[in-house]
């Protein structure tokens, strides 16, 4: 029996099919709308799970995670093979998740060095991070990821403290929401696509072709890259990181209605280009404020092309390009700059300020330990964010269709 690559989608890509699970609930235009400030693009949305592991999770993910990237992403053996059920390629069932990571973070509690997390508290045990970029509602998404990833997810997550498991997928589906962080700022280069448009595209210009190479690829586990920056936010300034991530959106961009966008809206905007995307490597960005009760941390992360030194030195060009911005609770900073003064370790106000290298070089030392430790997975790997856009109005008149299969 030989791969093939296309046997999950319609040939003609006009249908999007999830397959074993029914077909994903999308509204007409192909999109859930969604009230929340910073989870949706207006056609992506993000989630954004943190959980505490369970003693010994730690060593079990840890080398779990890492045996997960080296797996054959699938293979012609039965459904039951150790290879098919537990392979990357598992995730390309779904056709509306664009990326998704699990990886690992520190305790965000210094009591967890000292008991080793077997005594300790939620916040002194390592923590399970998930991040997902998908279409459509997160219930909907939420329905169908458990019942075509059950395996998977109970060898991950069920070294999350208080799983709950899959028998009752309400309860998990809780269970999630309850350590979902919505991001104060999201951003996608492709924003305006999602995932089912993307791959109609490839299917237009190249045909089986496009699939065989996100295959050859391993369905990004190795690329695009993912970078994580995670920082403790100073005591009694957690209000002040939550606005300044959410001034990463372009000036206006938030007025904007993003199904119904007009050229008159965005003439509106000086730049629209959201400040975390200015590199032009960067597939999906978000900025999340982690309350937790020990503390609140900022959470960066990116899935970009190019190495995290070179993200880093873009993101902080970019930054010293807007230059400082007027704001009410302070001097005039320009954003990250602001965004990053929340957070411990920067310098006090009787010391100079950081100029760009050392801000890099700060930005690096919030790469957080065992950060190699990960499994993810991208449904167009080896397609970098300019081939992506495109993309844009690739195929005959009337696509991207979005209709789903009953």
């Amino acid at each position: 029996m030989r791969f093939d690559p296309w046997k999950r989608v319609d040939r003609e890509g006009m249908m999007l099919v999830v397959a074993g699970a029914g077909a994903l609930d999308l509204s007409p235009d192909g999109q859930q709308p969604d009230d929340s400030w910073g989870r949706d693009t207006g056609r992506l949305s993000a989630l954004t799970v943190v959980l505490p592991l369970r003693p010994g999770g730690l060593l079990w993910l840890g080398l779990w995670l890492r045996l997960l990237r080296h797996l054959p992403q699938r293979t012609p053996l039965p459904r039951e093979g150790l290879s098919r059920r537990w392979a990357v390629g598992q995730l390309d069932r779904l056709r509306f998740v664009a990326a998704i990571r699990w990886s690992l973070l520190p305790p965000l509690s210094p009591e967890g060095r000292r008991w080793l997390g077997l005594r300790a508290t939620a916040d002194a045990r390592w923590q399970l991070l998930f991040e997902s970029n998908f279409d459509g509602d997160w219930d909907d998404y939420l329905d169908v990821f458990g019942a075509v990833m059950a395996v998977p997810i109970r060898s991950i997550v069920g070294v999350g403290r208080g799983f709950p498991g899959l028998g009752d997928i309400t309860l998990f589906k809780d269970y999630t929401k309850s350590h979902d962080h919505e991001p104060e700022h999201y951003a996608c280069a492709y924003g305006d696509m999602t995932s089912g448009d993307v791959y109609q595209a490839m299917v237009a210009r190249e045909g089986s072709r496009a699939r065989y190479r996100a295959f050859r690829n391993g369905y990004g586990r190795h690329r695009p890259r993912w970078t994580t920056l995670f920082m403790p936010i100073r005591e009694g300034r957690t209000a002040a990181a939550v606005r300044a991530a959410r001034a990463l959106a372009p000036e206006g961009a938030d007025e904007v209605d993003w199904v119904t966008e007009t050229a008159a809206q965005w003439d509106a905007i000086v730049d629209p280009t959201p400040l975390l995307l200015r590199t032009g490597t960067v597939h999906f960005a978000r900025a999340v404020v982690v309350e937790r009760p020990s503390g609140s941390w900022l959470l960066l992360t990116f899935t970009h092309d190019d190495s995290t030194d070179e993200l880093l030195a873009g993101l902080v060009a970019a930054d010293a390009a807007v230059g400082p911005q007027p704001r009410d609770d302070g001097p005039n900073a320009s954003p990250i700059r602001r965004l990053v003064e929340c957070c411990r370790g920067v310098p006090a106000p009787s010391q100079p300020t950081w100029d760009d290298t050392a801000l890099v070089a700060h930005l690096r030392s919030a790469v957080p330990p065992r950060s190699t430790h990960f499994m993810a997975y991208c449904g167009y790997s080896g397609m970098t964010v300019a081939e992506i856009q495109s993309l844009r109005g690739v195929g005959p008149p009337g696509w991207p269709a979005r209709e789903t299969e009953t």
